[in-house]
């Protein structure tokens, strides 16, 4: 499981989809575990790019929560 860089390290749940089209963050409000969909051809080096790109967001929506 391909963990982001930070403090605190963040892991992130890859999942291949046949109808992704496009990648897609999700955190989930049970757990906080954080999921990237991605499509089947896409790239992980692509798809580890975009949660990257989306650090901010992620480490946001984590500490909002309860």
């Amino acid at each position: 499981m391909p963990v982001l860089p930070g403090s605190p390290p963040i892991e992130i749940a890859l999942r291949r989809s046949a109808s992704a089209r496009r990648f897609s963050l999700r955190v989930s409000r049970l757990d906080g575990r954080v999921t990237l969909s991605m499509p089947l051809r896409a790239r992980e080096a692509e798809a580890l790019r975009f949660a990257n790109e989306q650090a901010d967001w992620i480490r946001t929506t984590l500490s909002q929560m309860p």
